[in-house]
């Protein structure tokens, strides 16, 4: 078998993966791709991952996924960082000319290859992921400059013009101005009185009493 400057992991008929190639030593850092199996028709088949790992991190991370099946894809490549060898070679194709392969809707969405716009792969599906659904909400979206504040609307049984007016009226009510001075004082004494015993700790119902010796 050839050497090859990278390590490749082939999902084969029974489930499994088979492993191949390798990289020069002290290779510093490393990317990994996903490969679907129609990368030669699909130009989104092949998926660069975001984060640089170091080799031997990277190889631990792909053989853990694939032991506990959480990657399950045709082929996974590691590749040198300085590759020049770029994803497998995909021939040009319109969009137009493969109706099945639709973008998702939301315009900042960079989860396709080289930050470009993911694919949807559901059929009834707008967005590639959840997160581009939430992002397009109404709640993402800058609100509209409102010119005039809003009024409400005035009720047909309203008994004040205005704000203020109620509350003159209402200070009117209970105003003690016109009451003589001494109901005036009066009034004071019974109000300090009922804040006073608010304010008087009260004893626990039952408490027992001792006797004085």
């Amino acid at each position: 078998m050839s050497t090859i400057a990278i390590i490749r992991w082939t999902r084969l008929a029974d489930g499994g993966y088979t492993k191949e190639g390798n990289l020069p030593a002290g290779t510093p850092a490393v990317w990994i791709f996903e490969i679907d199996e129609d990368y030669e028709t699909n130009p989104y088949a092949v998926c660069q991952g975001q984060k640089l790992w170091p080799q031997e991190e990277a190889v631990a991370l792909v053989e853990s996924k694939i032991a506990d099946e959480s990657y399950r894809a045709w082929r996974y490549e590691i590749r040198p960082e300085s590759s020049s060898e770029g994803p497998p070679s995909v021939p040009a194709m319109a969009l137009s000319e493969s109706p099945e392969l639709r973008l998702c809707s939301n315009l900042r969405c960079k989860k396709g290859p080289n930050g470009t716009r993911g694919i949807v792969k559901s059929q009834r599906a707008k967005y590639c992921c959840r997160y581009c659904r939430v992002d397009v909400c109404r709640r993402s979206q800058p609100k509209p400059k409102q010119i005039e504040k809003p009024k409400r609307k005035r009720r047909k049984d309203a008994k004040y013009a205005s704000h203020a007016e109620r509350q003159r009226a209402h200070q009117a009510r209970h105003s003690t101005a016109d009451y003589p001075h001494a109901v005036r004082d009066l009034l004071w004494m019974k109000e300090r009185r009922a804040r006073m015993v608010d304010k008087r700790i009260q004893e626990p119902v039952g408490a027992i009493n001792f006797p004085d010796r």
